[in-house]
């Protein structure tokens, strides 16, 4: 199955979609609150745990941040 760059655009337009990706930029930006909140707030500083926190705001970023092109390069099932 193959989706169209306008099938695509679409689905990113859809209010569910755009529901879903608030969320996640949500949850990407929350990521940096809980790190300043250790760092700032309760003097805690440790780097495995800024890396975690970066890790999974990248993560939560990486899908709102995809596009057409990403998604067909890693599922075009048509050769």
């Amino acid at each position: 199955m193959t989706i169209s760059p306008e099938e695509f655009a679409e689905w990113q337009q859809h209010p569910v979609t755009e529901w879903v990706m608030k969320a996640m930029l949500g949850h990407a930006e929350a990521q940096k609150s809980i790190w300043a909140e250790l760092a700032w707030e309760k003097g805690h500083v440790d780097t495995q745990t800024l890396t975690e926190a970066r890790v999974r705001s990248h993560c939560y970023l990486a899908i709102p941040e995809s596009s057409y092109e990403d998604w067909k390069a890693i599922n075009d099932t048509e050769a």
